[in-house]
């Protein structure tokens, strides 16, 4: 059962409960079910969304979206909802077999065992909780109640007959009443993602691949929603190469999933 629970699968894990609960061999006493997702693909640049109902008994809910830019970056978007407090979100990020090390604030490098080149990622949040001077942004290790993210050892499997050790990397977020967002930041240029850094109103800014990266966070002002909820966080992901903009935007937890434009001059991805 524990191959089987969320907290060995690349998502995140709500209450210390799996998304479906294990039952006998093959077989699951409760069953997450997926909802409505979005995707779109266009060449090297596309997203993919998804969520589903497997936490609405404890009152939450959590939504992932994927975007893919051109091969240079992706952008990991996790969103938990939470209508009533919960103990514990615990994010997973399970790797293949290989060697991991951590290279700075949220920042891990990844070599894998057999081939294909090393691979880097950075996470960062904004809780609602984190206070009003900020509006909820704070870099990867400074949630309240919350480790930073490390790297440990997990498993995978290759066929149902052997198991191996393999890196992950894991953060405990502490116990939650309102609504989280992480963003991972993942890419196969050596250096780029160190060069990500928040701007004066929580943003990200960097390069990477030979393109500007602008990813922004928005959500009501804290004034105008009740404590510990974002009211469905917009996120806006700007990418300028070669004089042309691509702007993905998207407003997690609402009808509407990704929407991509263009910038004045730029091309419809």
């Amino acid at each position: 059962d524990r191959t089987r629970s969320s907290a060995c699968h690349n998502t995140i894990t709500i209450g210390g409960e799996s998304q479906s609960t294990p039952g006998a061999l093959f077989r699951w006493r409760r069953i997450a079910r997926p909802l409505p997702a979005r995707s779109f693909v266009d060449g090297g640049w596309g997203f993919v969304e998804g969520q589903h109902d497997g936490y609405d008994e404890i009152g939450c809910r959590h939504w992932r979206g994927v975007l893919f830019c051109g091969g240079a970056l992706v952008v990991v978007a996790d969103v938990v909802r939470c209508a009533r407090p919960v103990r514990s979100i615990l994010y997973n990020m399970q790797f293949a077999e290989g060697s991991i090390e951590s290279a700075g604030e949220g920042l891990f490098r990844f070599a894998p065992a057999e081939g294909g080149g090393p691979l880097e990622m950075r996470i960062f949040t904004t809780r609602a909780d984190a206070g009003s001077g900020d509006r909820g942004a704070r870099t990867a290790n400074e949630p309240r109640g919350s480790s930073a993210p490390a790297a440990g050892e997990g498993i995978v499997s290759r066929d149902y007959n052997r198991l191996a050790a393999a890196p992950r990397v894991v953060w405990e977020l502490g116990p939650s009443g309102g609504d989280v967002l992480v963003l991972t930041l993942l890419s196969e240029e050596p250096g780029s993602l160190a060069g990500f850094v928040r701007d004066g109103s929580g943003g990200l800014r960097g390069s990477a691949g030979g393109a500007r990266y602008a990813i922004d966070v928005e959500s009501s002002p804290p004034g105008d929603r009740p404590p510990g909820l974002l009211v469905k966080p917009r996120v806006a992901v700007s990418v300028e190469k070669g004089g042309a903009t691509r702007v993905f935007s998207l407003n997690a937890g609402g009808p509407d999933g990704w929407r991509s434009g263009s910038a004045e001059g730029g091309k419809r991805p």
